[in-house]
């Protein structure tokens, strides 16, 4: 067992390199791969199945790594005020708190945002079409992320 930067526990040590945007991109374009080749086989529903998972695991590792960068910066550009004087006022908000309130409403705000435009895509174009452009993105994306993840940084 070891601990990962996130301080997370990690109990098997041969996988810890599959943990964070690694593992998420790894996971998803395996599920893409496989998916393809069961819809192409043959299997559309359990190909659409697949290829689904790719989505929800990758919005998974996204959503993660946003979290973490979302908290960090709005904690960092948090005032720290002296205590109050006053003692009849309710205790103000955690810097916690408010950068995990602050986190919650960027991701809500980018959430709706990808709903309208994906509604905005199907409105426009064909459903088939929307779906090869999500997909290619996916791929893309998954590519991107295990770049990102391999290369040393500075």
């Amino acid at each position: 067992m070891g601990k990962n930067p996130d301080g997370e526990t990690i109990r098997v040590a041969a996988v810890k390199y599959l943990q964070g945007a690694l593992g998420h991109a790894t996971g998803s374009l395996l599920f893409l791969l496989v998916g393809g080749f069961v819809w192409l086989g043959g299997y559309p529903i359990t190909g659409w199945i697949l290829v689904m998972c790719a989505f929800l695991i990758s919005a998974n590792g996204l959503s993660t790594w946003a979290w973490t960068e979302l908290v960090a910066r709005f904690t960092s550009r948090a005032r720290h005020d002296q205590e109050p004087t006053r003692t009849l006022r309710a205790k103000p908000l955690s810097t916690e708190s408010l950068a995990d309130m602050k986190a919650s409403a960027v991701m809500t705000a980018v959430l709706i945002a990808i709903l309208l435009v994906g509604r905005a895509g199907l409105v426009m174009f064909e459903p088939r079409t929307v779906a090869t452009v999500f997909v290619v993105c996916l791929a893309v994306g998954n590519i991107l992320a295990l770049v990102w993840s391999i290369t040393p940084r500075r």
